[in-house]
């Protein structure tokens, strides 16, 4: 129980109200499952996952976050929810778009009337629902400005009158809200049918088989202070709840607690990693009261009875009042004293603990010398945590040590391949007690000609017994592509994890990746001269991404639809996975230009297709930058989206481990600039209320912590910003992902789109959602309706629309990328001899000047309305020979410009009108 001696300081009781409502159950989840009333004790629902416990609203609380590790309680029949009840709780979730049910009445193997559940639904909703009986959810941030799931404590309830209606209120931190007043979000009111007989009762998740999304509808998140009552409370008492965690409503009293310490264990998916966590001391210290501590704490690290650090504690925010501190002193500290300031101005200590800590921690991580993009070497998107290793590169292994109890002397590090097992490096490891040691081993390179083995890393002690060790897996890479300095190659990159193919929570199988295509189908690979690259991947279905040379990488999104009632999720271009109906080509990969064009049906999940067409071009030049093209084939009717920001990570590629923190610039032509950090944004979703200037901006995108160059993306036809902003994940109260993370793009098969996360998702390669723009599409370049055939050859009324954005990767400044943006927006003008001016003149997506040569030599006259960027010609007729390039009085060598036989590409950039001549010979 949290009322202990070790944890009570103070129990003042006030009055005590009259006995209106039976507590039936109340769970405190004090490092415990157990019922304080003694009638329904808890057991987890799957015996191999134990309950975890974490600091919680008051005290502890206890943390579900996996499918499955919900708890059942004993005697269920006692409680019948189709009488009056009051269900109570803190719950501290995630920002997931799912069903998060806190208490589940039914049968345990799947769903049906009369079952009934009560939860958090979506971003911002309450939820009852009964099966066969009816359903209410409420927006509570709409009607009440509360995100009940924004990974924030927040203090939900229910209560239920049957014989009175409207039935049902819901609560969030003590504001009700019933199915009578305005705003409902769905459904309304509706009365519970009797429990049926053989029904179980459960926290955290429902019946076995009940799904959403194909994911197991379970808690995401921290619940603590579990009460239910065999009555519905009145306002008054849920807010008196609320205002005193950790009371009931026949204890009415202020509870305080001295203030409580523990070693913070961490969470896969935050910082920090690794090996950098080794012999670090995170710590957590919670004020469990209501009453916000003194305004001035400090944490004093301790070892031998000396201070060695002292860290001062920002207890802001909320109750509970949280500070996390970590100590990088080295020795490490014994034991941690919190320091208050008394008002008279004196340091006095307030609490002691001992830090209790494994006896050894040691980690180690691999990388290969030098750093070269995955794409190089053949690879797309490994995983974060093994070797790519390729002919011409070293493994590089750090390794970091701890020791907290002894020294350990005469300790050693090896390091060797599994394939050749006496071939080992060595080198000596001091290990002192509290101290932490890192080392780094350069490894000659496996004897082996296979193309997968495993690095070991190993710590033993002088009589050679092993104290540790990882094994790291090895992708060695023998027959990397060969990739121009500037051109487009169809390869097959490799991936060495199966592909996931879902049909339910624990229907997931695995499908081996190099059978899961046609054979003749191949990858495309865009190489440009700066060492960018630009892949049309099968493992994405084609959707084309920039991909990073330290294993991240950027999509633009593609045609994506919201759901018809004839197909099942949305509908995109991403979704044939099997590539039925898409293809990629390579339509011109010469000196001056690369033109790929990639062409898709949108398709549901089951690969039913409505006879629309998405096109995309992309057009790049030996400057490294290109277009986009989007040409839409749909019906007049259809809104598809084509443009949000998605950031591809491998498996294991945690978000805050692999992203920046300065994700995107936004540069506005009149010179103002809006620097965008994650998480982007805290509760609006709408930008044009975070973000103002003069439209249309130029965006520069960060998409990699290392990445040296970021994307730039710009359409001359913006005129809104875009509309929604993806929110940050939350686990235990702490952010794990900036922004929305899910891994139904690239690799998983049928797998539905949804924001949440499953199990699974940082064992594949996944995608991180950070804005889109939703349905605000910018003007096209063209639209036009008329009759004409489909993809399926059915002749109907059919709407062909067409854009074009800008795009390349660069470190080029501010200045020189709103050049670029101007420059693609507005064509100069040209006045040409000895050749005529096709109609239109200019092309945007080529990024073109267009003209018909009628004589051997053609002269130019360019005037600029703005600076012209590396202006392009695209010249019809002309001879296949350019002997000779004067720009004004000056001869051009090789390197000043690209010539294909058609198409002229100027290095320069002409901020003044200019002549540029070009002679042809047969």
């Amino acid at each position: 129980m949290k009322l202990t001696l070790a944890l009570l300081t103070t129990l003042l009781l006030g009055s005590i109200s009259p006995a209106r409502a039976d507590l039936v159950a109340h769970f405190r989840f004090d490092d415990d499952l157990k019922d304080v009333t003694g009638q329904h004790d808890g057991r987890p629902v799957d015996p191999k996952l134990a309950p975890s416990f974490a600091p919680g609203r008051v005290g502890n609380a206890v943390v579900i976050e996996k499918v499955n590790a919900g708890i059942e309680l004993a005697n269920p029949s006692a409680i019948d929810f189709s009488r009056d009840f009051t269900l109570a709780t803190w719950v501290n979730v995630g920002n997931y778009y799912a069903e998060m049910p806190v208490l589940f009445k039914g049968r345990a193997d799947l769903t049906a009337a009369p079952d009934k559940f009560f939860g958090v639904f979506g971003i911002e909703g309450m939820q009852v629902h009964g099966e066969g009986q009816g359903e209410w959810i409420t927006n509570f941030r709409a009607s009440n400005g509360l995100v009940p799931n924004d990974g924030g404590w927040h203090h939900i309830a229910v209560t239920y009158r049957a014989a009175e209606a409207p039935h049902f209120t819901l609560y969030v931190d003590g504001q009700g809200k019933t199915p009578a007043d305005k705003g409902t979000f769905r459904g309304g009111d509706f009365t519970l049918k009797p429990d049926a007989p053989d029904s179980v009762l459960r926290i955290g998740c429902r019946a076995d088989g009940d799904t959403w999304r194909y994911v197991r509808s379970h808690l995401r998140g921290l619940l603590d202070e579990l009460q239910i009552y065999d009555e519905a409370l009145k306002a008054e008492d849920i807010r008196f709840l609320f205002e005193h965690p950790g009371s009931t409503t026949k204890h009415r009293g202020s509870v305080t607690f001295a203030p409580r310490f523990q070693f913070d264990p961490g969470h896969p998916w935050r910082p920090p990693f690794g090996v950098e966590r080794v012999g670090l001391t995170p710590v957590i210290v919670q004020f469990a009261s209501d009453t916000r501590p003194a305004p001035k704490h400090w944490l004093a690290a301790y070892r031998e009875g000396k201070e060695v650090d002292r860290k001062a504690l920002d207890v802001g925010g909320n109750s509970p009042f949280t500070a996390r501190v970590t100590f990088a002193t080295s020795p490490a500290p014994e034991d941690l004293v919190l320091l208050t300031k008394t008002k008279d101005g004196k340091t006095v200590e307030q609490a002691r603990w001992k830090v209790e800590r494994p006896a050894l921690e040691a980690d180690a991580k691999a990388a290969a010398d030098p750093v070269m993009n995955p794409v190089d070497l053949g690879a797309i998107l490994p995983p974060a945590d093994w070797l790519v290793l390729g002919p011409e590169q070293q493994a590089r292994v750090t390794v970091a040590a701890f020791s907290a109890k002894e020294t350990i002397s005469g300790a050693e590090v090896l390091a060797w391949f599994e394939s050749d097992p006496n071939k080992s490096t060595k080198t000596a490891i001091e290990l002192r007690q509290g101290v932490r040691t890192e080392l780094n081993l350069t490894l000659p390179s496996p004897a082996s000609a296979n193309d997968r083995d495993t690095l070991l890393v190993a710590l033993r002690d002088a009589k050679g017994r092993e104290l540790w060790r990882k094994n790291i897996s090895t992708m060695l890479m023998r027959g990397s592509p060969t990739l121009p300095a500037f051109g487009a190659i169809e390869t097959k990159l490799r991936c060495d994890y199966p592909i996931l193919s879902y049909s339910g929570p624990d229907e997931v199988t695995e499908l081996s990746y190099d059978k899961s295509w046609a054979p003749e189908r191949k990858d495309v690979v865009i190489a440009l001269p700066n060492g960018s690259r630009f892949v049309f991947w099968r493992g994405a279905a084609y959707t084309p991404f920039w991909a990073g040379k330290h294993n991240t990488a950027l999509n633009f999104e593609f045609a994506e639809a919201p759901r018809r009632p004839d197909g099942l999720d949305c509908i995109d271009a991403a979704s044939d996975k099997e590539l039925r109906r898409s293809r990629v080509e390579i339509l011109e990969s010469t000196p001056a230009r690369v033109h790929v064009r990639w062409t898709a049906q949108p398709c549901d999940l089951n690969y039913k297709v409505w006879g629309e067409t998405a096109t995309e071009d992309f057009y790049f030049y030996p400057d490294g930058f290109g277009s986009r093209t989007v040409t839409l084939q749909t019906e007049p009717k259809a809104e598809y989206e084509i443009e949000e920001l998605l950031i591809l990570t491998p498996p294991a590629g945690y978000p805050l481990r692999v992203l920046p923190e300065n994700l995107i610039d936004v540069l506005f032509r009149d010179g103002t600039k809006h620097e965008l950090n994650f998480p982007l944004l805290d509760q609006e979703r709408d930008y044009e209320k975070l973000l103002s200037g003069e439209l249309p901006p130029l965006y520069r995108i960060r998409f990699g912590a290392r990445e040296p160059l970021s994307a730039i993306y710009f359409n001359p036809g913006w005129t809104r910003l875009p509309s929604t902003a993806y929110r940050p994940f939350y686990s235990q109260g702490q952010m794990v992902t900036p922004f929305y993370w899910g891994n139904h793009l690239p690799l998983a098969r049928r797998k539905p789109t949804g924001i949440n996360i499953d199990d699974l998702a940082a064992m594949t390669p996944a995608h991180n959602a950070m804005m889109s723009w939703g349905h605000r599409r910018p003007k096209p370049l063209e639209s036009r309706t008329a009759d004409m055939p489909d993809a399926l050859g059915v002749t109907r009324t059919m709407q062909v629309e067409k854009w074009a954005w800008l795009m390349g990767l660069s470190d080029a400044d501010d200045a020189r990328l709103l050049e670029w943006s101007r420059s693609f927006a507005t064509s100069p003008k040209v006045e040409a001899e000895g050749a005529r001016l096709q109609r239109p003149s200019y092309n945007t997506e080529h990024r073109a000047t267009l003209l018909t040569v009628e004589k051997s030599e053609v002269t130019l006259t360019i005037k600029p309305i703005t600076p012209s960027v590396h202006p392009v010609f695209e010249l019809q007729n002309a001879p296949k020979t350019l002997s000779r390039v004067e720009l004004g009085s000056r001869v051009l060598a090789a390197n000043d410009y690209a010539w294909d036989g058609r198409v002229f590409w100027l290095n320069a950039t002409l901020r003044d009108e200019a002549t540029l001549r070009l002679t042809f010979r047969e």
